[in-house]
């Protein structure tokens, strides 16, 4: 709000109030409406996440730069760049929201520190790692290959000679043990 403006509405409300007391409560009531700037960290996609080598890139994203300009491919269809409706703020960059969800799912940060790290709000955060989460769970069956018929059985096998391990017939990625 401009000068002017403040010293118009100021002028208006002095004239309605009875006293000093009123107008200290006033003052303190707008006060406390102010809204305070995040800090934050600006432009973090484009200065410090896209520019890491591609060691520092996999340590922090848990996956490797090709791997993430194909996740850019797949998903890009299902997210969006820009507000189609035009209204209200526009939706971050599809490279800034696999970030923002990669981040989370690599790391033990909280919202918070993800939000002021990619300078978007909690619920921005959490909004695009459940979106992209949703996505990646539907997209799963085109890419999880369950063994079937006789290839249980060769699973199941090849992990019991080769890690002592029974009725095993896959593994996650997380584990320090080698498989298969």
């Amino acid at each position: 709000m401009n000068n002017e403006k403040a010293t118009a509405i100021f002028t208006v409300v002095s004239e309605l109030i009875e006293s000093d007391e009123d107008i200290e409560i006033i003052i303190n009531i707008s006060d406390s409406k102010t809204k305070r700037k995040r800090l934050a960290i600006d432009n973090y996609v484009n200065n410090v996440a896209l520019m890491y080598n591609p060691d520092d890139f996999k340590s922090h994203f848990r996956l490797r730069r090709d791997t993430f300009e194909q996740l850019l491919e797949t998903l890009g269809p299902f997210l969006r760049a820009s507000n189609p409706m035009g209204i209200g703020r526009p939706t971050h960059t599809i490279e800034k929201q696999l970030l923002i969800t990669l981040s989370m799912l690599s790391s033990q940060n909280v919202f918070r520190c993800i939000a002021e790290q990619y300078n978007v709000s909690k619920s921005t955060a959490w909004l695009y790692v459940h979106k992209i989460c949703e996505i990646l769970a539907k997209l799963s069956k085109n890419y999880i290959k369950w063994p079937t018929g006789i290839e249980v059985f060769k699973t199941m096998s090849e992990f019991q000679k080769r890690q002592g391990f029974t009725n095993v017939i896959g593994a996650v990625d997380g584990s320090h043990i080698p498989s298969i």
